[in-house]
């Protein structure tokens, strides 16, 4: 029996499949933990997964926000709460640890930067779920959810490629946050986040 931590992030809809996958390892003999908000508690329970629950602290905001369903404000928004969660979720996860031992494996989907501090700091490996569209970027058909990708699906290919290499201009939202965890972890923090939307363990 493995020891698996589900680290999902973001609404019930990114919250589901955590829960339906938690509940296939289950069934094959795992011990499965789901750490999120508070409120979600009985959601997670009711599948007979055990739940570790972060303190909301009113951080459920962006779901209740109208500006979070548009594409900018919503990338906007997903960046500062992924960082300021990323604190309050490593403490958790630590805490779970003391109790639990170590975890023989994370999940957790590519915008949770707690899952590779962690995977750096306890050696525990890690699969990255992918949860929308928006997040598979491609320069052949760049998402419409970025900001001017009608633009940019105009533009040559090899120029589409270098631009989204090259910009990422969300990363300083969250980086102040993830700044002060890696330090306290002793954690590299890549210079763009997307080194650590891909873990090299799986997706």
């Amino acid at each position: 029996m493995s020891k698996i931590l589900l680290l999902p992030l973001g609404t019930t809809g990114d919250l589901l499949p955590m829960i339906w996958i938690g509940r296939q390892m289950s069934a094959r003999g795992h011990q499965v933990a789901l750490l999120w908000l508070a409120p979600y508690r009985e959601l997670v329970e009711q599948a007979g997964l055990e739940f570790v629950a972060l303190d909301d602290e009113g951080r459920e905001e962006p779901i209740r926000n109208s500006s979070y369903w548009r594409p900018h404000a919503a990338l906007k928004m997903t960046y500062d709460y992924a960082g300021f969660w990323t604190i309050m979720s490593l403490n958790a996860v630590m805490k779970w640890v003391e109790v639990n031992g170590l975890p023989d494996l994370l999940m957790a989907p590519i915008m949770n930067f707690t899952a590779p501090i962690l995977r750096a700091k306890l050696g525990v490996p890690l699969i990255t779920t992918h949860m929308t569209t928006l997040q598979l970027m491609s320069a052949h058909e760049v998402p419409l959810g970025v900001p001017c990708a009608r633009l940019l699906r105009i533009l040559p290919l090899l120029l589409r490629r270098t631009i989204l290499n090259l910009v990422a201009p969300y990363d300083h939202l969250a980086k102040p946050y993830l700044r002060k965890c890696c330090a306290e972890h002793g954690v590299r923090l890549p210079y763009w986040l997307r080194e650590w939307f891909y873990s090299p363990d799986g997706s």
